[in-house]
């Protein structure tokens, strides 16, 4: 049995009791004051980031402003979860700041291309967001924007692939409230950022969309592009077939509205991908299909069509065709002053051409690739000049083997206008130089010609010393001397005085053509002065080869004696260039140097009126003359220099044997005499056709005589003609004596001098 409680034990029970009630209360009413004080201290925070972020905002400061946008949504989103009501609506409420965090991310400044990627993905997640809430809200037109603004950011960033997702995002929404217009847009878009990609299916895809939308709201125009684009798509997915199939849709519903130039693009696409699929005759159909349509309306393009008919009969290997095509393009371009264009069509009428070894037309169309690509300030077109000149000299040069003179020569002119055009006129020159030589023996004035046109352009090139050497080949001799004088003067400036004697030398040699013989012998002179430097200086400076040695010296010094008919110093010269080329073993140049200075010693010998001599002088020459140009290897001067010589001997040796003969006969006595005075009279008679002057007579008596008086001098015995003489001699002795008692010196015409004894007369003194 329960035992009863005392009072004392009562009310302290009910006193704990009491205690315990309180401090439970207590503890409930703390727990919901520091609930309120939780709740009130997030929303108070809420206001305040919300607050500055829209501050920093405003002022532009957008790092700042999305620091405070997402603690706001951060908190925010904090305060929805603790409801115990929240609901869907409650998160879509917040859209505005998804699109304010996003505009904060697209507008933020970076220094490196790695954060703005990083930012800018950011803004595109944040807009698509807001995209799919804008949807759930019913807000369409929003959830437009924010997909085309989360497009816009992934392309700014190049990535494509989320640029199209945020696109198809749009176009199906469009599609699925029957929003046509603005689906096909979107799918456009799409489909071109699919194609940034090198996604050509999911590309195709999107255009398909787009084609078939248009179809079903009756927007035709829409559609012909958009299958048009479906079927480029499929082209680059290398599906030619399925490509064909939406190229005739596009085509088919462009004729139906008659905007026949786009049927034409259509059939050029049409055949580009027959000629993916290797049928280059379809192919060539739809070309020309193409460019019938363009012709008259848009001339362009069909010079295009045509064009590319002539690839694909290349493709054929009909280049006749081809050819023909490419023609017609070249026309319509020319005509539409399109000329880098027509250039080019040009350049492969030319390949064509060379193809088919019709290398005559090859040139005349390089030819035309140049002279087009520059009108179109093309000038990389100049290689047309270079390669239609290497076939033009190909033809030439096969052309002058057949003897084919005529044509040959005309391919070397048009050789040289190409290289004209290319300013080359070294070439150029060169060209005509050898037309020149070509044209010698047919056609002189032709020669002539050419020699000056080679002058010309070797003066532009500042070639001067080829100038000329032309000058004096077109015997243009007054310009030869003056080129051949400016290029000793240019040898002078660069310190060459052998070189600068080369050309004064050469100078006087045009001015004898001239027979200005005063500027001659001040040229001859000048050579010779810089002769002489050069020899001064190696005796110091050793620095000789084959053509510029101290042996080269001397013989040009000798040969230029020549000319001045100062056969004495000749003499010296020659004897030391052939010393020197004797010691250093230059068979060549001995040979010509002994040839002439046996011809110089012939002149001396002459002069001495020793014929014998002179003759046997002159024949060696001749033979050494003849030897050496035969031997060849000289230049064309100087073998005109030697064949000079070579004549002036042959002369010599003609005057030799043609000399004027006098006979000098005296009376034989027919008594004996005394010691004392003797009259011996005789008789000179000319016996030659010419004419000799200046006779004079010269005693050849024994001891026993002394002259008393010799014949006196005759200035001219003309031909047949005879005159007396008397010579008085004084006898101082006796006996029997025989002896020629004159001699006689004359001289030609020419001042050459002979002499001439009289004969023997006997003598007795008693």
């Amino acid at each position: 049995m329960e035992k009863k409680k005392s009072l004392k034990e009562l009310l302290v029970e009910k006193e704990a009791e009491e205690e315990r009630g309180i401090k439970r209360i207590m503890d409930e009413e703390e727990k919901a004051l520091e609930d309120w004080l939780g709740k009130t201290k997030e929303v108070l925070d809420v206001g305040k980031w919300l607050k500055r972020a829209r501050k920093y905002e405003s002022r532009g400061e957008y790092r700042r402003a999305l620091d405070f946008y997402l603690r706001f949504m951060e908190t925010k989103l904090n305060i929805l979860k603790t409801q115990p009501k929240f609901t869907l609506n409650d998160y879509l409420g917040l859209v505005e700041y998804y699109r304010k965090i996003a505009r904060c991310y697209e507008k933020l400044t970076h220094t490196t291309k790695e954060g703005k990627i990083r930012d800018m993905e950011k803004a595109g997640e944040y807009y698509t967001r807001a995209g799919g809430m804008y949807i759930e809200l019913e807000r369409y037109d929003d959830a437009h924007r924010s997909y085309e603004n989360a497009a816009r950011c992934y392309k700014e960033i190049e990535e494509y692939d989320k640029a199209a997702k945020s696109y198809m995002k749009a176009a199906f929404m469009h599609h699925r409230l029957k929003r046509t217009l603005l689906a096909c847009s979107s799918f456009i878009k799409a489909a071109k950022s699919y194609e940034k990609l090198g996604d050509y299916e999911n590309a195709s895809r999107a255009y398909l969309q787009s084609a078939e939308l248009n179809l079903d709201i009756k927007n035709i125009y829409g559609a012909i592009n958009s299958y048009k684009k479906t079927a480029e798509c499929y082209d680059k997915l290398g599906k030619p077939e399925e490509a064909i199939k939406f190229y005739i849709k596009s085509a088919e519903l462009s004729s139906k509205v008659e905007r026949y130039a786009e049927v034409a693009e259509k059939y050029e696409g049409i055949a580009k991908s027959y000629e993916k699929l290797g049928d280059y005759e379809k192919a060539v159909y739809y070309h020309l299909r193409s460019a019938d349509l363009n012709l008259e309306n848009d001339d362009l393009a069909a010079s295009y069509s045509y064009e590319n008919t002539a690839k694909c009969y290349a493709k054929l290997e009909e280049y006749a065709k081809a050819i023909d095509y490419y023609k017609k393009s070249v026309d319509l371009r020319t005509k539409l002053k399109k000329y880098p264009e027509a250039s080019s069509a040009s350049r492969e009428i030319a390949e064509y051409y060379k193809k088919i070894n019709d290398y005559e037309n090859a040139a005349k169309f390089y030819f035309q690739y140049a002279e087009l690509g520059l009108l179109g300030n093309r000038r990389e077109a100049v290689e047309g000049y270079k390669k239609a000149a290497e076939l033009y000299e190909e033809m030439a040069k096969k052309r002058i083997n057949e003897n084919n003179y005529e044509k040959g020569i005309e391919d070397y002119l048009n050789a040289a206008e190409c290289y004209d055009r290319l300013n080359d006129k070294k070439t150029s020159a060169n060209l005509y130089s050898k037309m020149a030589e070509m044209e010698l023996d047919r056609d002189y004035n032709n020669a002539i010609k050419f020699y000056l046109e080679a002058a010309h352009r070797y003066t532009e090139v500042t070639d001067i010393a080829n100038a000329a050497k032309c000058y004096v080949l077109a015997k243009d001799y007054l310009n030869a001397a003056k080129y051949y004088v400016d290029y000793a003067e240019m040898q002078l400036k660069m310190n060459k005085p052998f070189y600068a004697g080369n050309g004064y030398r050469k100078a006087a040699d045009s001015y004898k053509k001239l027979k200005s013989f005063e500027d001659m012998r001040d040229n001859y002179n000048k050579a010779i002065h810089n002769y002489t430097q050069f020899l001064e200086r190696a005796k110091y400076i050793k620095s000789e080869d084959e053509n510029v040695n101290t042996g080269n010296a001397y013989k040009n010094i000798g040969e230029c004696y020549i000319e001045l008919d100062d056969a004495p110093n000749a003499k010296k010269y020659l004897e030391k260039a052939f010393d020197y080329y004797k010691k250093n073993k230059i068979e060549r140049e001995s040979l010509v140097t002994e040839a002439l200075l046996s011809m110089v010693n012939a002149n001396l010998s002459l002069k001495l009126g020793e014929y014998e001599k002179a003759n046997k002088l002159l024949q060696d020459s001749l033979k050494l003359l003849e030897l050496t140009i035969k031997e060849g290897k000289w230049t064309e001067e100087y073998v005109d220099f030697l064949n000079h010589n070579k004549e002036k001997v042959e002369e010599l040796l003609k005057r030799i044997e043609t000399k004027p003969e006098i006979d000098l006969i005296i009376d034989q006595p027919k008594e004996p005499f005394s010691p004392g005075m003797i009259s011996i009279l005789g008789k000179i008679i000319n016996n030659s056709k010419y004419r000799i002057n200046n006779i004079s007579f010269l005693p050849n008596l024994p001891q026993a005589f002394e002259v008393s008086k010799v014949p006196e001098d005759i200035l001219e015995l003309k031909p047949n003609e005879s005159k007396d003489i008397v010579l008085e001699i004084n006898a101082q002795s006796t006996g029997k004596f025989s002896f020629s008692p004159l001699e006689i010196l004359y001289k030609d015409k020419e001042g050459n001098k002979y002499m001439k004894a009289s004969n023997d007369i006997s003598i007795e003194i008693k």
